[in-house]
């Protein structure tokens, strides 16, 4: 028991769009001296023994005996050194998951993180944590969003505490708002049923599915934009870029006007922001040529200090804009559960996307910048 089993739970749902995409989530396994977790860089897909990074969990548990000090940025810095001091000998060259201090303070030996956009459209619901309670009653931990990092860890560590004084057992579910989802239990097939319930309950109380059907909209116009798109953004850049455009039954209703885009116009998640960009470009119409269309784009980078990643188009569809192919299709699949999180988000009083505090601190994070930087690089993998 052990390695071999998560590798196999990793697979199968790294594999699957419902729970994950972009190579995003993570997983671990405990015993009681070490901590096995998905090394940054690897995707769940097609992880190996390799992509886990070894932990010392008495190292681990000496974080919090530390006093860090109380700026964001520093502290984070620190905490980020005393994470990677804890790596058991052999596992230099490797750099832990972002929330491996979080999965140790989970009791449970095996533990699946995934961002399902189905449970997404709960955790980034205006009612997502009464409709919770609702479904799941006290089996569950709710942490209301915060700031990823050492901060995120205590919070969840103090709410397992709390959550501690009334349960004999670990909670079924821990729903990070605008995140996702922590799965645990002693054994695979308890993590398998437990989110085998999970997505049975919530279904049950979702309103509407997403209709995500393909749709042909301006394809000779869509084929021509996306020539000079990608021209422009070269021209921009003073770099190669990939283009992918992207239509459906869904994306066309969000892209109708810009109330429609209002729901998909921040970011819902972290991976959001990595993958599709704190916030895509939405455009009625085309610009009149290319000198139009580079200066747009250069509007954009001098007012967000970076590129567009996604630019939807009304009548159109989407167009995934990055460095190479993968970093553009990732554009798009992750925008696409943006509006799938939308759709679901409606059966639970509607889309509450990341505050923009935790926007901008997340954007200016070395964790989230070395993200971005392996999403460019390879596509994903990089939680």
């Amino acid at each position: 028991m052990g390695l071999p089993e998560i590798i196999s739970l990793s697979h199968e749902y790294g594999s699957d769009a419902q729970y994950l995409i972009a190579g995003g989530g993570n997983t671990s396994y405990k015993d009681e001296k070490y901590l096995h977790i998905k090394a940054s860089g690897f995707a769940l897909s097609t992880i190996d023994a390799e992509g886990f990074v070894t932990m010392e969990r008495v190292k681990l548990a000496s974080i919090w005996k530390k006093d860090y000090p109380s700026d964001p940025t520093a502290r984070e810095a620190r905490a980020l050194a005393d994470l990677m001091a804890a790596k058991a000998p052999g596992q230099e060259g490797k750099r832990p998951s972002v929330e491996t201090l979080l999965h140790e303070t989970i009791p449970d030996r095996y533990i699946v993180h995934t961002h399902p956009a189905l449970i997404n459209g709960l955790t980034c619901g205006k009612e997502g944590l009464t409709a919770a309670v609702g479904m799941f009653g006290e089996t569950i931990v709710w942490v209301p969003t915060v700031n990823p990092g050492y901060i995120l860890a205590a919070t969840v560590k103090q709410e397992l505490e709390d959550f501690a004084r009334t349960s004999e057992v670990a909670p079924d579910y821990i729903f990070l708002q605008n995140h996702g989802v922590f799965v645990s239990g002693a054994t695979p097939e308890e993590i398998r049923e437990k989110y085998k319930n999970l997505f049975k309950t919530v279904k049950k109380s979702v309103l509407r599915i997403p209709d995500r059907s393909k749709v042909s909209e301006h394809d000779d116009a869509s084929a021509e934009w996306s020539r000079i798109l990608k021209h422009a953004y070269a021209a921009a850049s003073g770099g190669r870029f990939a283009i992918r455009h992207h239509s459906d039954r869904e994306t066309s209703l969000v892209l109708k006007d810009r109330d429609s885009f209002a729901p998909v116009s921040s970011a819902f998640t972290p991976d959001h922001i990595v993958y599709c960009g704190h916030a895509p470009l939405y455009l009625e119409s085309l610009p009149a040529d290319m000198d139009a269309t580079v200066e747009m784009l250069r509007r954009f980078e001098l007012e967000h200090g970076v590129l567009p990643k996604l630019i939807a188009v009304k009548d159109m569809g989407v167009y995934g804009c990055g460095p190479n192919q993968m970093a553009a299709d990732n554009a798009v699949a992750m925008f696409g559960d943006a509006v799938n999180i939308a759709v679901y988000a409606g059966s639970f009083g509607g889309s509450s996307p990341m505050p923009p505090a935790q926007i901008d601190f997340i954007r200016g994070w070395e964790v989230e910048h070395y993200r971005t930087k392996v999403s460019l690089d390879d596509g994903g993998g990089s939680s």
